[in-house]
């Protein structure tokens, strides 16, 4: 029972799936670091051994790439954000610089058109946002992220498949293509590179400066929604 109890906090809570819970907090690796010790220390022997270990093996992979994402995160957060400009959807082009002065979120994801998984990477929940904050000047850009953008033979595919999902959710925010020589996701620290997940919520407050950087799902629920996010957006608005 008490390494059942442990492995609550510790495996379930910091689960790697991207469509789970946001990623963990300080104060959750912490404790989880304490329940590490409490697991070394107290079954290092019979009948739980084996999964003892297992449960060490994988809970400390996950605070390591946790304490990487932290690394991404304070080098981002508070800083400048790279301007940049691509093509959307919609046929037009999208540049950082045209929404300097408004609160704005950077969602990048793989929109796909298949497979769809729920929670759709939380595109539902970002759509309301902007839906009910356009007045207040809030905006939300999605950048899909796929490889099949830098390849000029499987672009095309990559961009209908990419406008289907869109029509699909019926997204009224824009959906640029990351397919620039230089991949707008490494401006700001592809959360992939240290084994996280997407999507990446970048939030740029209207000084320019990034004011979140949130890899994996933010956490919303079918009441609520984005509800946390909407209230940090809200605290931007000038």
């Amino acid at each position: 029972a008490s390494l059942v109890s442990l492995r609550g906090p510790v495996k379930d809570k910091l689960t790697d799936s991207a469509e789970a819970v946001p990623a963990a907090t300080p104060a959750l690796l912490d404790q989880s670091r304490a329940a590490l010790a409490v697991i070394q220390n107290d079954l290092k022997s019979g009948v739980y051994a084996d999964l003892a270990k297992e449960i060490v093996r994988d809970t400390q992979s996950t605070i390591n790439r946790q304490d990487e994402l932290e690394k991404i995160r304070s080098q981002v957060v508070g800083k400048q954000a790279k301007e940049f400009s691509l093509p959307t959807t919609r046929g037009v082009k999208f540049s950082s610089a045209d929404l300097k002065g408004k609160p704005l979120v950077l969602h990048f994801w793989e929109y796909r058109s298949e497979p769809k998984i729920a929670p759709y990477g939380e595109t539902g929940y970002l759509d309301f946002i902007v839906r009910q904050r356009e007045k207040q000047g809030i905006r939300i850009v999605g950048i899909a992220v796929d490889d099949r953008l830098r390849d000029e033979a499987t672009r095309p595919s990559a961009r209908k498949d990419i406008r289907a999902f869109c029509d699909f959710m019926n997204l009224s925010y824009p959906v640029a293509f990351d397919e620039g020589t230089e991949k707008v996701i490494d401006l700001f620290g592809d959360p992939r590179r240290v084994g996280g997940k997407l999507p990446l919520f970048v939030v740029i407050a209207p000084d320019g400066t990034v004011s979140e950087y949130h890899a994996g799902l933010w956490g919303s629920t079918a009441d609520e929604g984005l509800k946390e996010l909407d209230q940090r957006l809200q605290k931007l608005v000038p």
